[in-house]
């Protein structure tokens, strides 16, 4: 029924051929283990970048977001304070760029302190990593304001902001986020 006829190969292999093969082998291998020496790094870098990214962002809402509603801080400590859906500590009656409002940065320190306390105030902010804030009043005398977990991490990122108050002292804005 069926045949089978040979194509006249023998299955003869060259020097040239397994030469080729070995290198082929060797470069493969050199490259694989590469790949594998370089992973955790970059593993590593891509999330110092996206803690720097969250570190940003939450200095960047915090000065540049009036927060939602824009009277928030009005809310702390009253039984309306479950409608308070962001926080951000811009003087929304000015409008003006890095001005913040220190009732909002009081109702910052008062969330922080109450019962929830930290928890409260990263899901208000929309916070994926850990983080410490600190607002210090370099002029006034409002003092600094610390919200920070009770078990602190080791610092990935940083970021320092200069900022102006309502009552026209001025401070500065520290998030860390681990």
């Amino acid at each position: 029924m069926f045949e089978l006829k040979s194509c006249g190969l023998k299955g003869q292999f060259s020097a040239e051929f397994f030469i080729v093969l070995i290198l082929f082998v060797g470069f493969a291998a050199y490259f694989s283990m590469r790949l594998i020496m370089i992973r955790p790094i970059y593993i590593r870098e891509v999330r110092k970048a996206i803690i720097r990214a969250e570190s940003y962002r939450i200095s960047e809402v915090l000065v540049n977001d009036p927060g939602s509603p824009m009277d928030w801080d009005t809310l702390v400590g009253t039984a309306g304070e479950n409608q308070i859906e962001r926080i951000g500590l811009l003087d929304h009656s000015q409008n003006k760029t890095n001005l913040l409002s220190e009732q909002k940065m009081s109702g910052l320190d008062n969330l922080c302190n109450g019962d929830a306390g930290y928890d409260t105030v990263k899901s208000l902010i929309g916070a994926e990593h850990n983080f410490s804030i600190m607002l210090i009043d370099k002029t006034g005398p409002l003092g600094t304001i610390e919200c920070s977990p009770t078990k602190l991490g080791e610092n990935a990122a940083s970021i320092r902001r200069l900022a102006a108050f309502d009552s026209g002292n001025y401070g500065e804005l520290i998030v860390q986020v681990w």
